[in-house]
């Protein structure tokens, strides 16, 4: 009896280090996400704060999604931006659709 405790105690200790090391996973898996998630939103408001507002728009919108412009390509009616969020980067685009 006492060597089924024993071998009861191992595995219970090995499915919660197992446990342990699947939510550390989990959590920094989905910490990427939101990071990755908040440059692309950034860079589809500051694409869209440029279209509308000019390059002050856009500084406004960045500053207000805590994200930093890196590149602007500019066309008469279309838009490109790359933005920094942390060390997440995106890219987004926004035209008139005329």
């Amino acid at each position: 009896m006492r060597a089924q405790r024993g071998n009861a105690l191992v595995l219970f200790t090995l499915c919660c280090v197992i446990g342990l090391a699947s939510m550390s996973g989990i959590v920094a898996v989905g910490s990427r996400i939101v990071r990755n998630t908040t440059a692309q939103n950034g860079a589809d408001a500051v694409a869209l704060g440029l279209l509308i507002g000019g390059a002050d728009g856009a500084q406004r919108v960045a500053i207000a999604n805590s994200v930093t412009i890196e590149n602007i390509e500019q066309a008469p009616a279309k838009v490109r931006v790359w933005v920094r969020s942390g060390d997440s980067t995106a890219s987004a685009t926004a035209d008139f659709g005329g």
